[in-house]
């Protein structure tokens, strides 16, 4: 089911947005695992999906440029320690960067801390310990942009 979110209307929540970001994500990895199998609950709290046996996370977010990571808020450890494969879909920040899936090596033990400004305690998950697996550039990447540019904190996209 893709649904597309519109930002003329006040009823979308950066829940909403935020949503619509995840399930581009985690398509974009079904499409490019054919024998991937995404769970029926969206709010399962142990894993995104199956591929071959092998259970897998999916995390669609914006690269940390200073630390050049993907930080992930502590909630979210459980989850992302308690499967055997980590994704991150890296959000674009201009459309011609295109959207890039990327498979975390040894995810696991992951020891480096962030602390955003809001006060979270967040973990780092390095660029240079990923793999990039493939990199879209269809209609997708503009949804994502747009999406990130609204939730953006940091006046990144002004």
């Amino acid at each position: 089911m893709q649904r597309r979110l519109t930002f003329t209307s006040t009823s979308v929540t950066m829940a909403d947005i935020r949503q619509t970001a995840g399930e581009i994500g985690e398509r974009i990895v079904l499409e490019f695992f054919k024998d991937a199998v995404r769970t029926g609950n969206w709010y399962d709290d142990k894993k995104d999906g199956t591929i071959n046996g092998m259970t897998y996370e999916v995390k669609t977010s914006r690269l940390n440029h200073v630390s050049q990571s993907f930080w992930i808020d502590q909630k979210q450890w459980p989850k992302c320690d308690g499967v055997d494969l980590l994704f991150f879909v890296k959000v674009p920040e201009k459309e011609q960067d295109g959207i890039v899936l990327y498979l975390s090596i040894n995810h696991r033990n992951k020891k480096a801390l962030a602390y955003p400004q809001d006060g979270r305690v967040c973990r780092k998950y390095p660029l240079t310990e990923c793999i990039p697996l493939c990199i879209i550039k269809d209609e997708r990447v503009q949804e994502l942009l747009e999406h990130s540019k609204a939730i953006s904190t940091r006046k990144r996209f002004a």
